[in-house]
């Protein structure tokens, strides 16, 4: 199950993807223009993605940053893909080793969105957005396989 952190940058409400994987953070041009495109800086940090390929960074960005009650500066890296990432950086800046997995979000709840012309509009989730956010996620067994009682004829032997 993927998990979100609902946090401020620039004072802006952003949603970055929990990887714990990921050395660095890294939004997207699309997220950078939305907390209000703040100067970035050319970098000379290269990424590769899980898949082992190259993603193209745009620069380097320093903004705020706050969740709860921690605030701090912090960089991370801007790319014309549609990645919002929170990695290691700010994972540890953040505290969030300290904070329980579950309380992170891993659902769609109503938040502001970017529509096609860049403007911020408040939107609630639809059932349609409801079945995608669904079915986006594998679903888990309630039991794991061959940990429950089963009417298999061997399972009667001695009975």
């Amino acid at each position: 199950m993927r998990k979100y952190l609902d946090l401020q940058m620039n004072g802006h409400d952003a949603r970055l993807q929990l990887d714990t994987a990921s050395d660095i953070t890294v939004i997207s041009e699309k997220l950078w223009n939305y907390i209000g495109r703040p100067p970035i800086t050319n970098t000379s940090q290269s990424l590769l993605s899980a898949c082992g390929g190259r993603l193209k960074l745009i620069g380097e960005l320093k903004c705020s940053v706050s969740f709860r009650n921690t605030k701090f500066t912090g960089i991370c890296y801007v790319t014309k893909n549609d990645l919002n990432v929170l990695g290691l950086d700010w994972f540890d800046r953040l505290h969030l080793a300290d904070v329980p997995l579950n309380s992170l979000r891993n659902t769609v709840k109503k938040h502001k969105m970017l529509d096609n012309s860049g403007r911020s509009r408040s939107r609630k989730p639809n059932n349609q957005t409801k079945r995608q956010a669904s079915t986006t996620s594998p679903k888990v067994p309630d039991k794991p396989p061959g940990k429950h009682p089963t009417n298999h004829p061997s399972s009667q032997k001695g009975r």
